[in-house]
């Protein structure tokens, strides 16, 4: 059980967070204000926003159940990300001048590739979200369960309940300034947690921590997706709304670069727990989804849990209002805008907030599929990448690839996951990777067949 003082950190910290959605509430005028927040933020602020939006339940306490459950193999699929970092240092600063007025991806895709464009981003956001989501929830349940003995269900309307209050009543700056609150929490807690896994890891049972054991049965499907999936990181709702309102090309390089360096140090600490939980629970059944809150009921001293969870809570939080924020603004703004265009900027705003309450209740339905937390994180970027990874790398990189060209690949993508389906009886991050780099190389001939074409016609 939680000490009093432990109980009284993460009272006062739920209080907060409900007190910055009060003091939000109702300021936002029109949707461009509730969707956009502060227009403008100092470098080390938008590193802290963009690094909490990325930062959730998969990419920290699922990552930490895979390195213990994974071991040595997942550090190799960790490493991957280094390719994410690059690619968003190389394309994005690129392109932004591109998508002057835009202030979404939907807004983005809109502007590239037409009504085709707009409809199948917001329709695979929104598939993306609720399933993320659920991986949040999930975790939130099972944080509640474990370190505060009360029930999954109650932690769940304690925890993402909170998430949603402020979500709702503030708009973009209330999660603005949460996840820059949350930030601040989180980079306390880690390091604290990271040095007591520290103590527990020797030299001889580092070695046998991250051994590639010969009887550890590998699904090389599971392994191969999820490098890929650490390598496409980046192109989703919340991170390209961020990067839109940043604008600057030098300052989006500034950011980009922090948040590499902010995230290097966050994975290694992750790391460093992972292999500390390997030493500590190797010889024993425990429930892997609850292993890393069993390390700290276990091993954190009473006085300090409280911190900790704050710090796990803020993790989870940052990255789920974000997301909630992102797909609401699509339903009122590209769905409910478009049935009626004469709506006010007031009833706007309330259709963003009611759309939020209906992709909540959603995804508190999701989480039913019963999954880990980091493959839900995962089946949930699998699903959007198909169909809007290439797309935007390629617009950001301003190649010519038409509308009817994105239709066309779009339609044959969705087919070859259809057949790929139909042959493996099942629709998995596997099969979604085969379909993203089947778009991949479609877009690609596409574009060096047209310069192929422009580049005979210059020679006749």
């Amino acid at each position: 059980m939680l000490s009093k003082i432990d109980q009284g950190i993460i009272i006062i910290y739920i209080i907060i967070c409900f007190v910055i959605g009060i003091v939000r509430n109702n300021k936002d005028k029109n949707l461009k204000e509730y969707t956009i927040g502060f227009s403008y933020l100092p470098t080390a602020f938008w590193v802290m926003t963009i690094f909490a939006t990325e930062v959730g339940a998969g990419s920290s306490i699922g990552i930490i159940q895979k390195i213990y459950e994974d071991r040595g193999y997942f550090l190799i699929i960790q490493s991957f990300v280094i390719f994410h970092w690059i690619l968003m240092y190389c394309v994005m600063p690129q392109g932004i001048g591109r998508f002057d007025g835009c202030m979404s991806l939907i807004d983005v895709m809109e502007r590239l590739y037409g009504k085709w464009g707009k409809y199948i981003s917001s329709i695979s956001g929104i598939l993306m979200t609720i399933v993320l989501l659920a991986s949040q929830i999930t975790a939130l349940g099972y944080l509640f369960n474990t370190l505060l003995n009360v029930s999954f269900d109650i932690g769940v309307v304690i925890g993402f309940g909170t998430v949603v209050f402020y979500s709702y009543k503030g708009g973009m700056r209330a999660v603005t300034i949460t996840d820059i609150f949350q930030f601040f929490i989180f980079m306390v807690a880690l390091p604290i947690i990271a040095s007591y896994a520290y103590k527990n890891i020797t030299v001889g049972n580092l070695i046998e921590s991250i051994s590639f054991e010969k009887e550890k049965s590998i699904n090389y499907e599971s392994f191969v997706s999820s490098c890929f999936y650490m390598m496409t990181l980046g192109i989703n709702l919340p991170y390209i709304q961020r990067i839109l309102i940043i604008k600057d090309k030098v300052q989006l390089k500034q950011v980009i670069i922090g948040k590499a360096l902010v995230a290097f140090f966050y994975y290694v600490a992750l790391v460093v727990i992972g292999l500390s939980l390997i030493s500590l629970y190797n010889d024993t059944e425990a429930d892997q989804s609850i292993i890393f809150y069993r390390y700290i009921v276990d091993y954190i001293p009473i006085g300090v849990r409280g911190l900790i969870i704050i710090g796990i809570l803020s993790l989870i939080m940052s990255s789920a209002d974000s997301w909630l924020n992102s797909s609401s603004i699509i339903c009122a703004r590209n769905f409910f805008k478009e049935i009626y265009p004469n709506t006010s900027n007031k009833k706007e705003v309330l259709i963003a907030k009611i759309s939020l309450l209906v992709i909540a209740c959603v995804s508190l339905y999701m989480v039913k599929l019963n999954k880990g937390i980091f493959e839900l994180m995962m089946l949930a970027t699998s699903c959007f990448n198909p169909l809007i990874f290439m797309p935007v790398i390629v617009g950001f990189l301003g190649f010519k690839f038409s509308k009817n060209e994105y239709i066309k690949s779009t339609i044959m993508t969705v087919l070859f996951i259809i057949i790929i389906c139909v042959i493996k009886g099942k629709l998995d991050p596997y099969v979604l990777m085969l379909g993203t780099l089947f778009n991949i190389l479609i877009i690609l001939s596409i574009i060096l067949y047209g310069k192929l074409k422009l580049l005979k016609c210059r020679n006749v």
